[in-house]
């Protein structure tokens, strides 16, 4: 992908986003009982702001995150869903702005192999069990986007900043969506919002934990109570 330089008008900005996005808005709009879209339409990072991270933590930026940032500092685009009178914060699609890249300290485990001239940076903590992270290995230009568990295990989810953007907008920004990408298991109410929203991407192996011989939860059928057990999904 190809971003535009930091600062153009607002009708270009609109423009830009709605490419950026791949015009989500308009697809969720569509959904019954999704309400509240929000998409904050950040200014891109001055090249100065960008020279100053590099330096605070001694390390090149690959063009391609550096073009992402001086086009816009972070991402949001936040919905919610309208159930009984109230409106409960379900998707959030979300990138740290320039000031919030920070390092991880923290030792972790790959199956991979990784010297002491691989760096990591926080993309988001939005998630239950781990959080996102940019993989930038010093003395290139090579990036990539993984999911850092609480456990310490680091699970590659892009190649690139774009590509994890395109499946973060893929899956809505639905509560842990990287373990359903990465296939790995989610809690029942998380379970149930995949069946309601996006029965597409739930995984075959899902059951029901009420029985072993339900079938997969049935689609756009929505369990009410996850909401009272669990008013805020994330």
């Amino acid at each position: 992908m190809a971003y535009p330089v930091a600062n153009f008008n607002d009708q270009l900005r609109s423009d830009f986003y709605r490419y950026l996005t791949l015009d989500l808005s308009t697809y969720l709009q569509s959904i019954q009982g999704i309400v509240d879209l929000k998409l904050d339409e950040k200014y891109g990072c001055e090249t100065l702001a960008l020279l100053h991270w590099e330096q605070l933590h001694s390390i090149l930026l690959p063009d391609e995150v550096k073009n992402f940032y001086l086009a816009s500092n972070g991402f949001e685009f936040t919905w919610k869903f309208r159930i009984a009178d109230h409106n409960y914060p379900v998707g959030k699609m979300h990138i740290n702005v320039l000031t919030e890249l920070c390092p991880v300290n923290e030792p972790f485990k790959s199956s991979d192999k990784y010297d002491g001239s691989t760096r990591l940076f926080v993309i988001d903590t939005n998630f239950s069990q781990g959080s996102v992270v940019l993989l930038i290995t010093k003395g290139t230009m090579n990036s990539s986007v993984h999911y850092l568990s609480s456990q310490g295990q680091l699970h590659q989810i892009a190649e690139s900043l774009t590509a994890y953007l395109r499946l973060m907008l893929l899956y809505m920004g639905l509560p842990d969506w990287p373990l359903v990408h990465l296939k790995m298991e989610l809690s029942y109410w998380n379970k149930q919002l995949y069946a309601y929203f996006a029965p597409y991407l739930s995984h075959p192996n899902w059951k029901s934990e009420e029985t072993e011989n339900r079938t997969a939860y049935p689609v756009n059928v929505l369990d009410k109570s996850i909401f009272k057990a669990n008013k805020t999904p994330r």
